[in-house]
């Protein structure tokens, strides 16, 4: 039986003969054409504004290490703050360039004394080559735990004006690393997920980690993760009161620590659309999107094309999670104004009737309502901070159609991070498949906060 260093010596020496053909297979143009990221922003100087929030009255929830604890929104109370704002000028291609080697690379031009800007490469696993696998196996991924990417989180309760629930878990547990000035990450997870998802728990891990050592709090939305479902409505892609109620909490908590967003698939949409609404009041310093479908309609209607994909894969997984917490909460569901969609509802429903019923629930005239009203996209053109977005043009959920790539070019605030692989929330890489975009979502908050 071969030895652990043998097979150490083994592994090591695989990943650098992968990464030397790597490097020369970089140097190529097909490289760039097939593997290279597409980088849309307009470069154009803006000031960045870093916020710190000191509150002026104490806070008695400050000490909490609790394991499970309930806090209240009071709005009266979570404005009363003194802000800190640290104004900076800022290119986001420069920023990249300096900072983000997974986004932007650099090579020394004979010509220039400046180096010369040059693609990043993604490069699917050879395992994982296309973006239906890539989508597939971060489904099945998330399901396992191995002791390498165990995270351990605190808990807390969080109830809201109308009597629903959301959590939030904290990484590193406060119960073992205290309330300190270190900066902030909240993360809004994807449609039926949490603080669980193995997406979540690698860029955890990677931001929490003793290289970055950020703080990271993940929002768990009504129904998701065990949180418990205590008012008749769930949550959806445009409703951002809920994120809301939580930075407000945290930002009078946390005085002095700078506060940062990254939000997946649905939780993109929640999140940019919540920074486009803060606009210039936006408490956030920089925030980062990955697989937003930025187009609700567009994005609904691609899942729902007549492919073998989508009718036994994607429509039934992306409807059998809800359904599964419509069906655990039914006795709390019930007891609002929309029993009759509800009871319509079964474990065979579609998305359009699912939408069709979170239409109701939250006042709109339709799903057609819904969709465009709750679309991201209509708020880019009002983010006042620096807004990261990844994206791949094999996203089987949010295809590049839904991009709407013209907005990159008109507000500075803005970079879309373009790749040609990856799928949806997939992006693994290497014979052993990790996750990339975890290194590029590190790389630029790092840069921003050291800015």
């Amino acid at each position: 039986m071969p030895s652990v260093s043998y097979l150490s010596s083994a592994y090591q020496w695989t990943s650098d003969t992968i990464s030397g053909i790597k490097n020369s297979i970089a140097q190529t143009k097909f490289a760039e054409d097939r593997f290279g990221i597409n980088i849309e922003t307009p470069n154009t100087p803006f000031t960045i504004k870093k916020k710190y929030f000191h509150s002026s009255k104490p806070n008695d929830s400050d000490n909490s290490t609790s394991s499970e604890t309930i806090g209240y929104s009071n709005d009266s109370n979570l404005n009363q703050f003194e802000i800190e704002t640290v104004e900076k000028d800022l290119q986001i291609l420069d920023l990249l360039k300096n900072n983000c080697p997974s986004l932007v690379s650099t090579k020394v031009s004979s010509n220039s004394a400046e180096p010369e800007i040059t693609k990043s490469f993604f490069v699917p696993s050879p395992t994982l080559p296309l973006g239906d696998l890539q989508t597939m196996y971060i489904s099945q991924i998330s399901r396992k735990q191995t002791p390498m990417d165990i995270v351990k989180y605190d808990r807390e309760l969080f109830k809201t004006q109308d009597g629903g629930t959301v959590s939030i878990d904290w990484a590193p547990p406060l119960s073992e690393v205290p309330i300190d000035n270190r900066p902030v990450v909240f993360i809004l997870h994807g449609l039926s997920g949490g603080s669980h998802e193995y997406y979540v728990r690698a860029v955890t891990r990677m931001l929490t980690s003793e290289q970055y050592n950020f703080r990271v709090i993940v929002m768990n939305a009504r129904g998701c993760s065990r949180t418990p479902v205590t008012s008749p409505r769930l949550y959806n892609a445009s409703y951002t009161n809920d994120f809301r109620l939580v930075v407000n909490n945290i930002k009078q908590r946390l005085p002095g620590s700078m506060l940062f967003g990254v939000g997946f698939s649905l939780g993109s949409n929640v999140l940019v659309k919540y920074v486009g609404e803060e606009g210039e009041n936006c408490p956030l310093t920089a925030a980062i999107s990955v697989c937003n479908p930025f187009d609700l309609r567009k994005s609904s209607e691609y899942v729902q094309r007549p492919t073998l994909l989508n009718k036994y894969v994607y429509e039934p997984n992306l409807a059998r999670g809800i359904m599964r917490s419509m069906k655990r909460h039914y006795d709390v569901l019930s007891t609002g104004d929309f029993t009759e969609k509800l009871d319509k509802l079964n474990m065979k429903s579609g998305m359009r009737d699912i939408d069709d019923l979170v239409a109701t629930v939250f006042g709109y005239e339709s799903r057609f309502h819904y969709y465009e009203e709750g679309s991201s996209k209509n708020f880019l053109d009002k983010v006042k901070v620096p807004l990261l977005c990844i994206n791949s043009m094999d996203d089987p959920v949010c295809p590049p159609e839904c991009i709407p790539k013209e907005e990159f070019f008109k507000n500075p605030h803005l970079v879309l991070a373009l790749t040609n692989y990856g799928g949806h929330l997939g992006f693994f890489e290497g014979i052993y498949p990790e996750i990339w975009y975890k290194k590029p979502i590190a790389e630029f908050f790092k840069a921003i906060y050291d800015h």
